[in-house]
This record gives C-alpha cells, structure tokens and sequence, in this order.
C-alpha cells in the first residue's frame, strides 16, 4: 500500500498497522526547506462535552457530531485513516479520528493498537451499512500483504437509539471478532472490529472502532460506538490551542 502525502494528516493502514504521512513544513512539493525555529500557530478547534463520564470527545464536521474515547487513547479529529482496496475489502476511510496505542511496535513507531472513526456507506440499510464497515476495517487493518483475506466473525447485531438533529433515531450496532492473517510485526493473535451505523435516505453513516486483542475490552469498543451522537450547536465551543515553537 502506498503512503500518501496530503496537507492535512493522513494515515494508510498497512498490514497489522498504520503508516502515517504528514506533510512537512517546507515547499509545496514536500522538500524540507532549511531554516530557525518556527513557530506554529494551530488552529481553533471545536469542543464538545463527552457524554460518558472521564471520557473524552471526539468531535468532528465543526462539532456537528461527536463520540467519546477513554483517556487512554488520543483523539486526532482533523486526521482521516483507513486502508485500500484489497482482497476481501473495497477499502474504507475514516474521519474524525482516534488512536489506541499509538508507537506501541517496536517495529514500526507510528503504528497503534486501535482506532476509531467516522465512515458513510451507500447502503441505506443501518444494519447492512455496519456489517460492511466491520468487514472492510476488519479485512484492511488486519491482513498481511499477500495474505488471504482476514477472518471475521460477527456477533449479534444491537439495535441502538442515536441522538442526531434533536431527534431520537434507530440504528443497529455489531462487533466481530477478527482473526489476523499472513505475519507482520506486532501481530496480533485476534482483534475486536466493531460498528454502528444510522441510515438516512440513501445512505448511512457509520462510527467504527477496533482495537488489537488485549488492548480494549469488549465493553469498552461497545461504549466507544454507543457514544455516537449529534451535537447541538448550544454544546459546540471554539478553542485556540498555544502556539508551539520548533
């Protein structure tokens, strides 16, 4: 899988991990330029309250929507991450990101032990649109290069209630349990892959998580896709984070 270089952060799955390519400072075409210390200013960001108690809060789209991480894990809103088309997976991209784990391989530094984002599917059926996410992160995230596709095996789907507009809608929430394929550093012996997803017309949109055996409890992806919600803009605020000198 190749690596990509963008403005903004972004991060390619590659076999058992991520790889992530951010680009530079320096010229457009990505070669670092000589220079003192600079100083980086970074951009307002929007907060919004976490909905489960010592959590934090995910927010991405300007806080119009939000999930809650534990504080173990790091939330990365303005990165998007996800694997290629594959065997076995049309490939997936996630936004409104956050990582578990993050240098955790020896092997490769910038890998982590799971992640979280937000998806939108072309199926109009939530429980279709969760089962195919869950494949194509299970599938991408977790099989070698050259390997045959990963195994997944579902559990019971969940119907959910989500908060999204003022309004109380369905959904319908699945994890399965992955078994990784072909070697890789850092291989995991299982994963968990999980999903929840709200259709709206012809379309849904998902909120996927997956974390490396050992590393999150069931539960605890369960509570992460469970805090899916939509944010009124009364509970949205704007922060400036200091500025960092480099």
């Amino acid at each position: 899988m190749g690596m990509l270089l963008l403005p903004l952060a972004v991060v390619v799955g590659a076999g058992y991990g991520l790889v992530r390519a951010v680009l530079p400072a320096g010229d457009s075409s990505g070669h670092s330029v000589p220079r003192g210390p600079v100083t980086d200013q970074p951009s307002p960001r929007v907060v919004v309250p976490p909905v489960v108690a010592g959590w934090q809060s995910v927010a991405g789209r300007d806080g119009a929507y939000a999930y809650d991480v534990p504080p173990s894990w790091t939330p990365e809103p303005r990165v998007v991450h996800g694997w290629e088309p594959g065997v076995g997976s049309a490939g997936v991209t996630l936004a409104a990101s956050a990582f578990l784990g993050e240098g955790s391989c020896p092997a490769n530094e910038v890998t982590s032990r799971g992640g979280a984002g937000v998806t939108s599917s072309e199926l109009p059926d939530a429980e279709a649109a969760a089962r195919q996410t869950v494949t194509e992160v299970g599938v991408g995230a977790y099989t070698a290069d050259g390997a045959p596709p990963a195994r997944v095996a579902f559990g019971p789907v969940e119907p959910v209630s989500v908060s999204l507009s003022g309004k109380t809608v369905p959904g319908r929430l699945v994890v399965a349990d992955v078994q990784p394929s072909g070697d890789g550093p850092c291989r995991p012996a299982h994963a968990l892959v999980g999903a929840v997803a709200v259709a709206g017309g012809s379309r849904s949109v998902v909120l996927a998580a997956y974390a490396d055996e050992g590393s999150a409890p069931r539960d605890e992806l369960t509570r992460i896709l469970r805090s899916y919600r939509g944010v009124p803009a009364a509970d949205r605020s704007t922060t400036t984070p200091p500025p960092t000198t480099r």
